[in-house]
């Protein structure tokens, strides 16, 4: 296996711990929380070949890589979601805001 491989797969494996992490977080911190049924990668790490399935592999779930750019979001296009099913998205993208 070569070293850029190796790395690789040891940095999903590192990412699959502090997702899992968090999705344990939120199974028992969400009263009926929603099963996780598939994850969705964004950002520079879909350019990785590999990565994105080395991931799903990790939690065995399918994986969709996408490219968000610039999100807009529109005042009350998320007022109708169920806001626990956003829990751990939200999380996770908390995870890089300043405090």
């Amino acid at each position: 296996m070569s070293e850029a491989r190796e790395v690789m797969i040891q940095a999903s494996r590192r990412l699959a711990d502090e997702v899992r992490l968090s999705l344990e977080y939120y199974q028992g911190s969400v009263p009926d929380a929603h099963r996780v049924e598939r994850m969705v990668v964004a950002g520079p790490a879909i350019a990785i070949p590999g990565f994105a399935n080395a991931l799903g592999a990790e939690f065995g779930l399918p994986v969709e890589m996408r490219s968000f750019g610039h999100v807009n979001v529109e005042p009350g296009v998320l007022d109708e979601i169920d806001s626990s099913q956003l829990t751990v998205a939200a999380g996770l993208a908390l995870d890089g805001v300043p405090t």
